[in-house]
């Protein structure tokens, strides 16, 4: 499974891709610091990824810019992306979900519970992807 992870700590990356390495090794990981970053990275990959993890408060551009922007690109506009944020606003929730987001996850605090997470959330996604590749 290839990812992208986009966010500007560099900390929450790193225990992301910790994270991620434990669950699967074998599952490929592209980091970008913001929003404009991930589309750059999303330009010169060979693969598209199957999942984008997508913080909401960015400089440059924030998460919202992001979607809207990628949602607007024929060629990406249908890879599923997941908000991974500290907001548990619903407001804000229901927002990225009118804008495309298929899933909105709030940051856990600990190690464990991040791979609990991720796991629950890439068996989900590889079974749709498993899908629609058939």
């Amino acid at each position: 499974m290839n990812i992208l992870y986009i966010d500007d700590d560099v900390e929450d990356r790193e225990i992301f891709r910790d994270a991620l390495a434990c669950i699967n090794p074998d599952f490929v990981l592209n980091t970008a610091n913001d929003g404009l970053e991930g589309l750059k990275v999303l330009e010169e990959l060979t693969l598209r990824p199957d999942l984008i993890f997508l913080d909401i408060n960015m400089p440059r551009m924030n998460g919202r810019q992001f979607l809207i922007r990628l949602r607007e690109i024929v060629g990406l506009r249908t890879i599923p992306v997941i908000i991974y944020s500290t907001t548990s606003r619903k407001g804000e929730i229901d927002s990225f979900k009118k804008l495309g987001a298929r899933d909105f996850i709030i940051k856990p605090s600990d190690f464990q519970k991040l791979q609990v997470m991720l796991s629950d959330i890439l068996i989900q996604y590889a079974d749709t992807l498993t899908k629609n590749w058939h």
